[in-house]
C-alpha cells in the first residue's frame, strides 16, 4: 500500500492535475498501442476497451488492463484464470462470465471451502457483450459453442492467500480450486454453503464493533455500503451471500483486509437497478449484515 501511495503521487507531482475524462482516455490508448505492441490483434482489443465502463480506467494500471484483455479477448465464457501474482504477493483468480446476482457471493463461498483466504477483490460489470468484435463466444455444458445473448457481463478479480497468508503454491489446492470454481461459474445460480473454520487464536481475542455505513454515490446512482468488523474465516462470503439474499445487487467492491479489521465497501443497487434509498430497507440490510459478520447467517431470501 505504501508503495503504491508513493507511486501514485509521484505520477501527481509528475504530470499534474488531470480531469477524470482525460485519464480515461489517455490510459485506453495506452493500453491498446501496448496490447497492439505485444501482438494482441488490435481490432479484437479495441473492441473489448471500448465496452469498458469509464470508472474501470481509474481503478486499473495499464498491466492489469492488458492481463484482463487476454484473458477476455476469444474467450469462451465463462472464462476463468488462476494464477501467481507477485506484485500483489498472492493468488489471482480471474472470472469474465454473463452477469449474475449471486455470482460473487457464490465464488466467495467456493474459495472459502476450499481454506482459502480473499484479500482483495475488484468487480467491473460490462454494460454491453462484445461478441462479434471481440470475439466472445459462450459455450454450453456439452462444450458446444453458442450465441451470447443479449446481456451484461461481469469481470471478477480475486487476489487470495492460503490459511498461513502465502499465495496458493499447491499444485492439488490449485487444481482443486479450479474445479470448484468451474462449477461454480457454470452454474451461478446453484448455492454453495459457507463453511465454518475455527477462528485463528490471534484473531478470536481481539474485539472489533461491526459497524455499516449508507452512503449514496448520486453521481454514479448507486449505493455505498460500508462494513468494517473483526476478520474472520467466511466473514466475506457471509456478507456478500447476506447482500444478495437482501435484494442489494452488487455493483462493485472494494475488498480491504487490516490485520484483524476488515474494511469492505460494496456499491449496490437494488433490484430495479436503483439506489437503496428506503430508510427500512437500508436497515434491514444494517441487521442482517451485523449479524451475518457475527457468522449468523440469514436463511432464505429477503
Amino acid at each position: 500500500l505504501l508503495k503504491r501511495l508513493f507511486e501514485l503521487t509521484h505520477q501527481h507531482f509528475a504530470e499534474g492535475v488531470r480531469s477524470s475524462a482525460q485519464i480515461v482516455r489517455e490510459t485506453r490508448r495506452d493500453a491498446n498501442r501496448q496490447g497492439s505492441s505485444e501482438g494482441m490483434d488490435a481490432a479484437k482489443l479495441a473492441a473489448w476497451l471500448s465496452g469498458m465502463p469509464e470508472e474501470y480506467f481509474l481503478r486499473n494500471e495499464i498491466d492489469n488492463i492488458l492481463r484482463h484483455s487476454r484473458v477476455a479477448v476469444d474467450a469462451d465464457l465463462p472464462a476463468l484464470t488462476i494464477n501467481d501474482d507477485p506484485q500483489h504477493q498472492a493468488t489471482q483468480i480471474l472470472i469474465l462470465a454473463q452477469n449474475h446476482p449471486a455470482l460473487f457471493a457464490h465464488v466467495v463461498a467456493g474459495i472459502d471451502r476450499e481454506g482459502l483466504n480473499v484479500q482483495s477483490a475488484n468487480i467491473t460489470v460490462i454494460p454491453r457483450p462484445l461478441v462479434v468484435e471481440s470475439g466472445l463466444n459462450a459455450k454450453d455444458d456439452a462444450g458446444n459453442r453458442e450465441q451470447l445473448p443479449e446481456s451484461e457481463l461481469i469481470l471478477l478479480e480475486f487476489f487470495i492467500l492460503d490459511r498461513d497468508g502465502h499465495p496458493v503454491e499447491d499444485p492439488g489446492a490449485i487444481e482443486a480450486l479450479h474445479e470448484r470454481l468451474e462449477g461454480v461459474v457454470h452454474h451461478p445460480e446453484q448455492a454453495l454453503s459457507v463453511t465454518r473454520r475455527r477462528i485463528p487464536a490471534q484473531l478470536s481475542s481481539l474485539d472489533v464493533d461491526t459497524e455499516v455505513e449508507f452512503v449514496a454515490d448520486v453521481a454514479r446512482a448507486r449505493t455505498l455500503i460500508q462494513v468494517l468488523a473483526k476478520d474472520r474465516p467466511g466473514l466475506l462470503a457471509d456478507l456478500s451471500d447476506t447482500l444478495w439474499r437482501m435484494g442489494a445487487i452488487l455493483l462493485h467492491a472494494r475488498i480491504t483486509t487490516l490485520g484483524e479489521r476488515a474494511e469492505d465497501a460494496f456499491f449496490v443497487v437494488d433490484e430495479n437497478g436503483h439506489p437503496i434509498t428506503d430508510r427500512g430497507h437500508q436497515q434491514a440490510i444494517a441487521e442482517a449484515l451485523v449479524q451475518a459478520a457475527k457468522g449468523h447467517a440469514r436463511e432464505g431470501r429477503a
